[in-house]
């Protein structure tokens, strides 16, 4: 706005000030108001103008709108535009990164509106996890089955193998083969019942953890249809990870199994060789001889020798307990299944056991058989002699003079000798042949010799003197 219309609009406030004041003041005061006029005119009025030449400026607000708009700066706006397709580009440009990084769409849990996604994400997980369980505890009561079925065949194999080592005749070997093998159908029978309910129930188990995650995935399907896919990422690493252990578990687990049966194998054949030698294939081929069992109580042979003395009691008492303590040793080690050599090796040597029992038995009823005629010779010899020597009159006789150590002599039953006790020998009546001394050996009366008469030996039938008869 210019200064001249404000210097006019304020000189006809003041005029107006001033007549009003000159109307209610005095003509005392006409002086003074001449005096402000002038003064005011001088203030105000210095230049000259024609107020009514003079054009009056209006202000207009629409004019000043046009004014201002025409010198606005459309720097800033071309910035805020610039900054904001560049956002936009790296946006879109990091949705086609991400989206190359994963095929499949990522969305986080918490983004569904559907708060039961999560459950069935996790259920299916969890769901997993109880199936990969089940299966190891299905696949390790199939594998202890597996162990108790192969034992029994190997037991049921070892089984017949002997019966068919032993020398039974047909139809008994047939019925023997027969019994094991009904044996065998009833324990594979309780093999059966014992793991089959296990199995069953595991196998029942895994079909409805299968049923419930394929329901669960299909749910989690109608809301995404990449499937798995629809999960956390660190869910997704961390399922990965638990698989990956699992896996390596897995797999251990087996290895370990197979080198157990291995060493279990390697173990057997340690112990039970096949031994390829010629003498033992020659022993270990033939037929094994049922024999007789050992007899533990004495027998009438024994017992007859044991009345003649000739053997001791605790003689056939320690040759009792040998044989028992070996029949023992073998039963125990034919209760191990061994297989191979050592089964049959078993098999013999209870075999031969039992024929040597037989064999000392055979041998022992043989010498008895001697003995007896021995005897009875021995009793016919001793009445010729007793009988011999009463006709004669004499002491007793030299019987054999060949071991001059151990003379065999004869002493009438009349007289009552003991060890150390002396006599003479005479051949004829009045030869004298020496001087012996007698002794027993056993429950038998001997002879030495003392002294011999010079140019003189013994001989059959030679006369005793008793230097000290005593009679019984």
């Amino acid at each position: 706005m210019s200064i001249g219309l404000e210097g006019n609009m304020g000189t006809d406030n003041k005029i107006d000030d001033m007549d009003s004041n000159r109307d209610n003041n005095s003509e005392q005061t006409s002086g003074l108001i001449d005096t402000r006029v002038q003064e005011t005119k001088n203030e105000f009025l210095s230049y000259d103008f024609n107020l009514s030449e003079q054009h009056t400026k209006v202000y207009s607000l629409e004019n000043e709108f046009i004014k201002s708009k025409k010198n606005r700066y459309h720097l800033f706006t071309l910035l805020v535009v610039s900054f904001l397709l560049v956002v936009l580009s790296i946006g879109f440009i990091a949705h086609i990164i991400m989206r190359e990084k994963e095929r499949n769409v990522v969305v986080e849990i918490e983004e569904f509106q559907d708060t039961k996604l999560q459950e069935l994400v996790f259920s299916v997980d969890a769901d997993d996890n109880k199936l990969n369980t089940v299966k190891a505890e299905l696949e390790e009561i199939k594998f202890n089955k597996e162990i108790k079925t192969t034992e029994l065949e190997n037991e049921t194999n070892r089984l017949k193998t002997e019966i068919s080592a032993i020398e039974y005749p047909e139809d008994i070997r047939n019925q023997k083969l027969e019994k094991i093998q009904q044996a065998h159908q009833e324990k594979q029978t309780e093999i059966e019942n014992q793991f089959q309910q296990a199995i069953a129930d595991k196998t029942k188990k895994l079909q409805e953890i299968e049923a419930q995650i394929a329901d669960n995935q299909s749910k989690i399907s109608k809301h995404k249809q990449s499937g798995w896919a629809i999960q956390n990422p660190e869910q997704t690493l961390y399922q990965l990870k638990i698989n990956a252990l699992r896996i390596n578990y897995e797999n251990k687990i087996k290895k370990l199994r197979e080198k157990h049966l291995k060493e279990k194998q390697d173990l057997i054949s340690t112990y039970n060789p096949d031994l390829k030698d010629e003498l033992t294939q020659a022993l270990l081929n033939k037929k094994v001889p049922q024999g007789e069992p050992i007899k533990t109580e004495l027998s009438a042979n024994e017992n007859y020798l044991l009345n003649t003395g000739l053997v001791s009691k605790s003689l056939l008492q320690e040759l009792s307990q040998l044989t028992q303590n070996q029949q023992y040793l073998i039963a125990q080690l034919k209760s191990i299944p061994f297989h191979n050599s050592p089964q049959r090796a078993l098999l013999h040597l209870d075999a031969m056991s039992k024929a040597m029992s037989g064999t000392v038995d055979k041998v022992t009823e043989k010498l008895v058989t001697q003995l007896r005629e021995k005897i009875k010779n021995t009793e016919k010899y001793e009445h010729f002699l007793a009988h011999f020597t009463q006709l004669s009159a004499e002491n007793g006789y030299i019987l054999d003079p060949r071991n001059e150590a151990q003379i065999g002599i004869y002493i009438d039953a009349a007289y009552q000798v003991k060890n150390g006790d002396t006599g003479l020998v005479f051949r004829n009546d009045d030869e004298y042949i020496g001087l012996i001394q007698f002794f027993q050996v056993d429950d038998t009366l001997m002879a030495k010799i003392v002294e011999l008469a010079e140019n003189k030996n013994l001989q059959p039938m030679d006369k005793i003197l008793l230097n000290k008869m005593d009679s019984k």
